[in-house]
């Protein structure tokens, strides 16, 4: 069949060119299209060509002809699988699956029935096949068939009987689905034709059809003024085995004996590019930003551009990357329902219903409900964040449902505590929780259109419960509302016919732009993956002509080249990083249009990435302003401690965020015991139990009866910090059992030295301070300290600091003061001498320092010892040249010139 129009005129526009060459009234015309898009599109172009009014002719979708032909209402999905488990229990009586089991594989057998219906199949022969199959498959004359290969015979044996029972059920209650309109159309279009003699009907621009559709169109071609029109460009006409060519030379077949009732709208359009320009770029990220640059350089005012999402939830991303010079914006995709701030309010008080156990409420269920912006309608946000703060600080791992109740005390959350909620309840709870929410006067129109489709669905689902009492469990409930969050779109309004055209695949069918771009052409994206959700073998759909991977992947072919055949400048993007899930690799498109050397003249491919500025990252360092240092010398005169004299030695940024601006780590709930908990865990815990021994020699039998009191006392101190329902549960449990272990090691260890040595134990956990000296503008220096343990061993006194951490031995043999002030191995050694400084200040000279490692029972005390010819770390001599430095380093906090600066460390 020849071309019939001129280069770059659209496709609608040749079509009703010639249609306008046969008919000069269009009055009992039916226009037959892919999509509701072209629909609008046609209509725009015949109103051009018209100056006066004329009779409109019937425009109808594919889908909506169908519908018309067959004269039944479309039951939506999950009506389908409403009436489908109502069948399959009455067949199965025996079967004690419930529907949030039967959900996870009725898609699969719906999906299936739709396609038996589309292609006409007789169901009765499939299955019986399939039965046939299975049973050779698995026959074994010395083996007994097991469980599972039985449950599949049955299942075979039994689906051609649930397919006739649902089909019956829809049709007779006027309804179908997709597959049954069709079929059920196939059989009424000679009746349809009967009764509309006087129209002629035009099938546009479609090109995958089905067994129904190819018999409904044939009938159509015999018995009526009619015309079909594909839409194909001669590169891929003339190519016998290009995919995009796939279903017209099929089609073509088909029709043959009405040949002259094809039109092929061919040229070699495709041929004549001016630019393709193909762009790898790392991650959606990268897509997105790369595309909001390509639009500040085009023209988006003369025509229409057409930005297709081959991959659709990167629509969030692009729309926050288009230019805000683009006002003209139409995005006929959809925005995720599940992005709505409303809809993840009521799934978090879903999670919340849910979630309540013997124990209360789980905290991240809380958490998660108290951070919606939603919540503070209800609840004030100061209260809120209250109830967030005592969580996190006492690491509340449950809420229990009366105190969580208390604080809610709104009335219309009473169902959160209502033993065995029904769905009907919750959906009238929610629904009142709705109307309260709609009433906000800041409410965005994306959130008012949020609350009427989910409004609309709970109505659906609630008159759903009266027909299907199944529905009233409170999993199915979830199980449906998360299938209608997941697929639900919130539509823009937009002008279709200029500026930026944002839109799927499929809603570019029989639709033509200038200038294309198209996004997240990755393989497994564009074309889909090779996994088919359906029951039926590939071989026995090859064997029945249902279509198969074959199929799927020459659609994708189509409308992709289609879709660029006539536009002059086209932008291809992927992502350059593998991604299992979400496309790998570059679509094999890409490199086809690389390896066509008709295309070579027109053709880039380059590499982007997002721009960084490489400048070498400057450390962060904090001056000394007036105020900063009225503060240090407040901070200095109230005194500070080793440990954060430790951390200015390290990093004298940290020290100023730390424990100047008071910014510490963000407050989490530690559902398994942290290490810094287990730390004061254990230094209250031996305090409290030491605090039993008499205040004299110490002899053996007094450890022996402290012993009896360890889990008592760490279990007092767990429950400063945890909920006791969360210690005897696993990895507490075991750390509870562990710290227990380690307690007993110390007694175990004191012990042994109280069997043969005078042994005293004269002060735990003892506060200190103790003014060094004074700067120069008379600022004391002053510091202080808590001292874990002091005791005496046959008169020799010593200091002795708990460590539940790593111990580095290295680092408590000095052989010089400086490097205490500078190397951070040093800093347990620097701290041991602060405390002995400290107690000397106090009247009190010590002999010795160290540590005990709590975590090694076996280990001895760590002594601070001398290395080399070096004095002893307790004499009077280092503590004197250690506290002259010390000195210095109050000075070098105080000093004006000296920033706090971020080392890294």
């Amino acid at each position: 069949m020849p071309g019939l129009f001129c280069f770059m005129q659209s496709f609608l526009n040749r079509v009703i060119d010639d249609i306008l060459l046969e008919y000069k009234t269009l009055e009992h015309t039916v226009f037959i299209l892919p999509s509701n898009r072209s629909i609008r599109a046609l209509k725009k172009l015949l109103a051009n060509k018209y100056q006066t009014p004329i009779f409109s002719p019937a425009m109808l979708s594919v889908e909506q002809f169908i519908k018309e032909v067959s004269g039944l209402e479309t039951a939506d999905e999950l009506e389908q699988q409403f009436v489908l488990f109502d069948l399959y229990k009455s067949l199965n009586p025996e079967e004690n699956d419930t529907f949030s089991v039967f959900s996870g594989w009725s898609n699969t057998i719906l999906g299936d029935f739709n396609e038996i219906d589309r292609y006409l199949i007789a169901h009765e022969k499939l299955y019986g096949y399939l039965e046939a199959i299975e049973r050779i498959k698995n026959w074994n004359p010395n083996n007994v068939p097991t469980k599972l290969i039985k449950e599949y015979a049955k299942f075979s044996a039994k689906a051609s009987q649930l397919y006739e029972k649902y089909r019956k059920e829809l049709i007779d209650q006027k309804k179908g689905s997709q597959g049954i309109q069709y079929c059920v159309a196939s059989e009424k279009i000679s009746e349809f034709v009967s009764s509309n003699t006087e129209k002629s009907f035009f099938i546009i621009g479609l090109n995958a059809l089905n067994e129904a559709e190819k018999y409904i169109f044939n009938f159509l071609l015999e018995h009526t003024n009619s015309k079909i029109y594909w839409d194909l460009d001669d590169h891929f006409r003339s190519d016998s085995i290009h995919e995009a060519g796939y279903f017209y030379r099929k089609n073509r077949n088909y029709f043959i004996k009405n040949a002259a009732k094809q039109l092929l709208c061919s040229t070699n359009d495709y041929l004549k590019k001016q630019h393709i320009s193909i762009i790898g770029a790392p991650k959606n990220t990268a897509q997105a930003q790369y595309v909001g640059k390509l639009l500040e350089e085009i023209d988006i005012n003369t025509k229409p551009v057409a930005l297709v999402l081959a991959d659709e939830t990167l629509l969030p991303l692009l729309l926050n990357s288009i230019p805000p010079h683009i006002k003209n914006l139409n995005v006929s995709m959809g925005y995720p329902l599940q992005l709505s701030i409303i809809i993840k309010f009521v799934e978090s008080i879903l999670k919340l219903k849910k979630s309540l156990n013997e124990k209360g409420y789980p905290y991240q269920e809380v958490l998660n409900f108290l951070s919606m912006p939603t919540t503070g309608v209800f609840v004030s946000d100061g209260k809120c964040s209250a109830l967030s703060k005592n969580i996190k600080k006492h690491n509340l791992i449950y809420i229990d449902a009366p105190s969580f109740k208390d604080f809610l005390s709104d009335p219309t959350f009473e169902f959160l505590f209502v033993d065995n909620l029904k769905a009907s309840e919750f959906i009238q709870s929610i629904r009142e929780i709705l109307k309260i929410v709609s009433n906000k006067k800041d409410l965005s129109s994306i959130e008012k259109e949020a609350i009427s489709q989910l409004e609309n669905f709970l109505i659906g689902y609630y008159d759903s419960i009266t027909a299907y009492p199944f529905l009233e469990d409170i999993n199915s409930f979830e199980l449906v509302l998360n299938s209608f969050i997941s697929k639900g779109k919130l539509n823009f309004r937009g002008n279709p016919d200029k500026g930026l055209q944002v839109m799927g695949v499929l809603e570019t069918r029989a639709l033509d732009f200038e200038t294309v771009i198209v996004t997240s052409l990755n393989e497994g994206i564009l074309p889909a993956g090779k996994a088919v959700n359906s029951f039926i073998p590939y071989d026995v759909k090859k064997e029945f002509g249902l279509p198969t991977v074959k199929e799927k992947d020459a659609i994708y072919t189509y409308h992709f080249y289609r879709l660029l055949q006539r536009a002059k400048n086209v932008y291809l993007t992927y992502n350059t990083e593998p991604d299992v899930l979400n496309g790998g690799q570059p679509s094999r498109f890409i490199h086809q249009l690389l390896a066509d050397p008709n295309l070579e003249p027109f053709i880039t491919h380059k590499l982007v990435s997002p721009k960084f500025n490489y400048k070498k990252k400057q450390a962060n360092q904090i001056s000394k302003t007036p105020l900063l240092l009225s503060e240090l010398a407040k901070k200095l005169e109230n005194g500070l401690s080793p440990s954060s004299l430790s951390v200015y030695i390290k990093n004298p940024y940290q020290f100023y965020k730390r424990h100047i601006l008071k910014i510490g780590e963000s407050e989490n709930v530690d559902e398994n015991v942290a290490y810094n908990i287990l730390g004061t865990i254990v230094h209250d815990s031996l305090e409290s139990i030491y605090k039993l021994l008499p205040k004299k020699s110490l002899q053996e039998e007094d450890f022996t009866n402290l012993l009896p009191f360890v889990e008592s006392h760490i279990l007092s101190h767990f429950q400063k910090h945890y909920d006791k329902s969360a210690i005897y549960q696993g990895k507490n449990l075991i750390l509870y059992n562990v710290l227990i272990k380690y307690i007993q090691s110390v007694i175990k260890r004191d012990k042994v030295i109280a069997l043969s040595h005078d042994f005293k134990i004269l002060s735990l956990e003892e506060s200190l301070i103790a003014t060094i000296s004074e700067s120069n503008a008379n600022t004391p220096f002053v510091l202080k300290g808590k001292l874990d343990r002091i005791d005496e061993i046959d008169g020799t006194l010593r200091i002795i600091d708990y460590k539940t951490g790593t111990v580095n031995t290295s680092g408590l043999k000095i052989d010089a003061i400086e490097p205490l002030f500078s190397e951070p191995k040093y800093s347990q050694a620097f701290q041991l001498l602060c405390y002995v400084l400290l107690k000397r200040k106090n009247g009190t000279v010590l002999n010795e320092a160290g540590i005990l490692a709590v975590k090694k029972p076996n280990e001895k005390i760590h002594l601070l010892t001398r290395a080399k010819e070096f004095e002893h770390p307790c004499s009077d001599i280092v503590i004197d040249q250690f506290e002259e430095r010390l000195n210095l380093l109050y000075e070098e906090i105080l000093n004006p010139e000296i920033p706090f600066i971020d080392t890294g460390e």
